[in-house]
């Protein structure tokens, strides 16, 4: 019996740069999605390829195709990138995939599109787990507002009153009837995993940003704080729906999606073949950015300013220096009337 053909992957040699430091597992998620056709080659040293995120400059360095990553509210500059997945709800032609956090998070991900089931033995009337304190103040406005009702666990380094930040998140907010979700930041298409978070933990989710947040997800499954007039309205309805079994099961037995399907720019194909579209040109084809003059000229400019400094300080200070030799005090011109008067 013969073996089976051995497939020949392409080899991509490629960057991964200005990425945080806990962030190293987007990029290999990112990649290996594709992996099944392409052998990547992690190096800095002459790359054909650069994926890169938005907590530095190093991309800038290389004189590679660039391919734009992030998951935070940050919309990517096209005259520096060739190619860019994010979070914004973009066309972009064959440059932009919109790719939100959560896709990433695969074990949560893979939840959602699974039907949620009721758990009698949930201990919380609700749950949340936030850890950074620079967020929206309705956040806080909501928490106290329903504390007063009935008591909200706070497992995370903000507003803890469990004893201590929860080892397990996900487990944690198992035991919350709902489950708080607020973003960072308020934004079209910024969606992160603290909503998918609270989905995957069969909790109904207390959401609060993107202001498009119902194009994406079932409005009947999650309880949408934009859509009142205040936050006493929202918590009235919260906790109506709490008292209300019928209807805090038809909200917990509702799909994610809207009519139970996973949006198109969502699914794995979809996703490979962006990247793929990208990976199978040769790297002289692969670029789309600006490479002419104008474009040199914005890139050197960006250069020095981030890694020379000084010589950005002396421009800036001569260019300062020639505006004010150039000052002249505003004489308004004079007019002369039909009469011969001059005003």
């Amino acid at each position: 019996m013969k073996n089976e053909k051995e497939v020949v992957k392409k080899k991509i040699r490629i960057a991964i740069v200005d990425f945080a430091p806990k962030e190293g597992y987007l990029a290999e998620r990112l990649l290996g999605m594709v992996t099944d056709r392409y052998d990547f080659e992690i190096t800095e040293n002459d790359p054909d390829f650069v994926l890169h995120s938005c907590m530095g400059n190093k991309a800038l360095k290389f004189d590679a195709v660039r391919i734009f990553y992030t998951g935070e509210n940050f919309t990517p500059d096209f005259n520096l990138s060739d190619y860019a997945l994010g979070m914004d709800p973009l066309v972009f032609g064959d440059r932009y995939h919109m790719l939100p956090l959560y896709r990433l998070y695969f074990d949560t991900y893979s939840k959602i599109l699974q039907a949620r089931t009721l758990n009698d033995e949930k201990e919380f009337f609700c749950t949340c787990v936030v850890s950074n304190a620079r967020r929206e103040t309705s956040f806080f406005d909501l928490f106290k507002a329903l504390e007063k009702h009935k008591h909200v666990a706070s497992g995370g380094r903000v507003l803890n009153n469990v004893g201590g930040r929860v080892p397990d998140k996900l487990e944690f907010m198992k035991q919350g009837r709902f489950g708080l979700a607020f973003e960072n930041s308020i934004a079209p298409g910024y969606i992160t995993e603290k909503l998918t978070d609270v989905y995957a933990a069969g909790s109904i989710p207390i959401y609060l940003g993107a202001p498009d947040i119902e194009k994406y997800f079932n409005p009947d499954s999650f309880i949408n704080i934009s859509k009142y007039d205040s936050i006493e309205d929202a918590v009235k309805e919260i906790i109506e729906i709490d008292q209300d079994e019928k209807r805090y099961l038809a909200m917990l037995n509702a799909s994610v999606f809207i009519d139970g399907v996973e949006p198109s720019f969502l699914k794995e194909d979809a996703i490979k073949k962006f990247l793929s579209s990208i990976f199978d040109q040769n790297p002289e084809q692969a670029y789309r950015r600006n490479r002419m003059v104008r474009g040199q000229i914005y890139l050197k400019k960006l250069r020095t300013a981030f890694f020379k400094p000084h010589i950005q300080a002396s421009r800036l200070l001569r260019g300062r220096l020639r505006q004010k030799r150039k000052v002249k005090t505003f004489i308004p011109p004079k007019r002369i009337t039909s009469a011969g008067v001059v005003r």
